[in-house]
């Protein structure tokens, strides 16, 4: 992908990733305000900025930016289970 694909291009594929990340980012964030006794002020506060980076990428100039973001971010379902 060129520079220009990098910014304006959209793929259906990546759009469907970006909206599972952002329905798990988003049950992640109402977990943290439910929980917030427990999990921590830290915890909401990541919720938060995840959400809003993940929402980020449906803006067209970070559709390819916002999926590189989840693939940092993949491992983060298999921390919160225990």
């Amino acid at each position: 992908m060129d520079w220009a694909g990098r910014i304006w291009g959209y793929i259906g594929a990546g759009g469907a990733v970006q909206g599972f990340a952002t329905r798990y980012f988003l049950w992640d964030l109402i977990a943290s305000i439910v929980h917030v006794n427990v999990l921590g002020w830290g915890s909401l506060v990541y919720a938060i900025s995840a959400l809003l980076v993940t929402s980020l990428g449906f803006r067209l100039f970070a559709n390819y930016y916002g999926l590189n973001f989840i693939l940092y971010k993949l491992s983060t379902p298999f921390l919160n289970i225990y």
